[in-house]
């Protein structure tokens, strides 16, 4: 068996029982680690927490790790649909006036996508890159195809730049203001302050050289 094997679910639940059953494993999983930590997120407790035997779990998951890892791919298709309803960008308007709305709109969307339960998004995101083995997320490839669709609406953007890249360091600047966002304490008014300054940027970035 391969790590990536271990990481995976056993089976995927076919009837409506085991569905349920699935889904409340993945919700005790969720309050455990929210409320409990990560070392303490046992398969026996998640599966008490569930109401379920650990054998029953074990149908479905090998281990803690799969378990998580299951979560986190729920997490980020929740994260997706956010992403996907908020990003909508200008066409029409004049190219300054569409880069300013369109960076905007991107930038309200990646922050308001790392706001899906923030609590639960604090914990899985430090074991995000040992449980995927660094490799790109489903909502990181989603995130990087509307800044692709950002850039390449964006009028001789950064000259004869790759766009590819300036799409993956816009994902990534927003992606890391908008995580660093999620654990800080700010009032609503910093919040809007940060996104303002983070969408500035992306305008200086991409405004036409």
């Amino acid at each position: 068996m391969t790590d990536s094997d271990r990481l995976r679910p056993r089976k995927l639940p076919r009837q409506t029982r085991s569905r349920n059953t699935v889904e409340a494993i993945l919700a005790a999983t969720s309050r455990v680690l929210v409320d409990e930590g990560y070392d303490s997120a046992s398969t026996n407790r998640i599966a008490e927490v569930a109401g379920v035997s650990v054998g029953s779990l074990y149908q479905y998951f090998p281990n803690k790790q799969s378990l998580v890892v299951a979560l986190l791919e729920t997490h980020h298709q929740a994260m997706i649909g956010v992403l996907d309803e908020a990003c909508i960008f200008e066409r029409k308007a004049s190219p300054a006036a569409r880069l300013d709305v369109n960076a905007r709109a991107y930038v309200e969307a990646v922050f308001a996508a790392h706001r899906v339960d923030p609590a639960l998004h604090r914990i899985l995101a430090s074991h995000t890159r040992v449980l995927h083995d660094g490799a790109t997320t489903a909502f990181e490839q989603r995130a990087e195809e509307h800044a692709f669709a950002l850039v390449d609406g964006t009028s001789s953007s950064r000259g004869q730049a790759d766009p590819r890249l300036i799409s993956h360091m816009v994902r990534m600047t927003v992606q890391a203001s908008a995580e660093s966002s999620s654990t800080a304490k700010g009032t609503p008014l910093e919040q809007k302050a940060l996104r303002n300054e983070v969408a500035r940027l992306l305008v200086r970035y991409l405004e036409p050289k």
